[in-house]
């Protein structure tokens, strides 16, 4: 996944905007997930101190789930629109997200 961003991501936004946007973007994003891992943590901590018998990979579930959910906002938002610029753009949309969804679920 990563090298998805490093390579494919990352040089395709440096051709569309400026370098700045991008360093701005990546840290945000960054910052969101650290937030979520906080929050989770926080959640399965009882005053600070961790139970032995919590479950790290239900952590790390839960945080890839955020990440998920906040990756589809954008791809709805996209879809949507298609969908109100015309049926066709919409479908054509809707059917490439869903392909590129295909290893998010397997």
């Amino acid at each position: 996944m990563m090298s998805v961003v490093c390579f494919d991501l990352i040089p395709e936004a440096l051709d569309i905007s400026q370098i700045s946007y991008v360093i701005i973007g990546v840290l945000v994003g960054i910052a969101v997930m650290i937030y979520c891992d906080l929050l989770v943590q926080k959640k399965f901590n009882i005053n600070g101190i961790n139970k032995k018998g919590s479950n790290s990979l239900l952590k790390t579930g839960i945080i890839v789930s955020i990440g998920l959910a906040i990756h589809n906002i954008p791809e709805g938002l996209a879809i949507g629109s298609g969908f109100e610029t015309s049926v066709k753009l919409g479908l054509g949309l809707a059917i490439a997200i869903c392909l590129h969804d295909i290893p998010e679920r397997y």
